[in-house]
């Protein structure tokens, strides 16, 4: 089931601190923070699509903790899920 948004939430500074290792890793700083962000929040799945993102966030998969997916891809895959 997709949930939206019912609140916004302060970034922290340990979101921060993961922002900056991610960062390190390869991420832009934008795209860092979100990533950090929804860690931090216990996000499953971030839809993106920057495909640049995404392909970063596959390579370096050990250290990311949060999945990045294309939102078609992703749609496709709870479509043919019978327990999505």
């Amino acid at each position: 089931m997709l949930l939206l948004p019912k609140a916004v939430h302060e970034v922290t500074p340990g979101m921060l601190r993961r922002g900056e290792v991610l960062i390190a890793a390869g991420l832009g700083a934008a795209d860092a923070v979100h990533v950090a962000a929804a860690e931090g929040l216990g996000i499953d799945v971030v839809l993106s699509c920057d495909d640049r993102l995404i392909r970063r966030c596959r390579a370096m998969q050990a250290r990311c903790k949060v999945r990045v997916e294309n939102p078609i891809h992703w749609i496709e895959e709870q479509n043919h899920d019978p327990n999505a």
